[in-house]
């Protein structure tokens, strides 16, 4: 039994693989952004090219510069109503709401990732950090500046 196809980026968003493929690309070109600043990514916090937001985490401000690629992805999930670039949590939710809406699509995230890697022959699984981390491993071989890398 042969391994079911992606559709190609072009395609619409056809199934959750595809969105969970999209999301994954999206953190790898916003300079390994982790998926809980994806998520949480308003509309308001993009200016022309420029995407600006501070990491959850730890609060450091990031600045990313919005490739096409990039801006095709969000186009592809673009929800009018909501004031979130992708559709992962709602707005007028509680926090605790939030928190648990969060947690939930983060894991089911992370399934999709190993079943996607699975579908491409890695051998490792592929997780939100493997984005965070290829970015960085790709900048730093390019020679990106340390500090640039650290911020990200």
């Amino acid at each position: 039994m042969s391994s079911p196809k992606l559709p190609p980026l072009s395609s619409p968003p056809a199934t959750r693989l595809c969105f969970s493929r999209d999301l994954f690309l999206f953190s790898f070109y916003a300079m390994g952004m982790p998926f809980i600043d994806v998520a949480h990514l308003k509309k308001k916090q993009i200016e022309g090219d420029v995407l600006s937001y501070y990491r959850q985490k730890t609060g450091t401000k990031v600045q990313v510069r919005v490739e096409s690629c990039m801006r095709d992805i969000m186009n592809r999930y673009d929800t009018p109503s909501s004031p979130y670039v992708f559709p992962i949590l709602r707005d007028g939710a509680t926090a605790a709401e939030m928190a648990l809406r969060y947690r939930s699509a983060l894991s089911y995230h992370n399934r999709l990732l190993k079943k996607i890697g699975c579908m491409a022959g890695l051998a490792r699984p592929l997780t939100t950090y493997v984005a965070r981390h290829s970015w960085a491993s790709a900048a730093y071989k390019d020679g990106v500046n340390i500090n640039v890398i650290a911020q990200a």
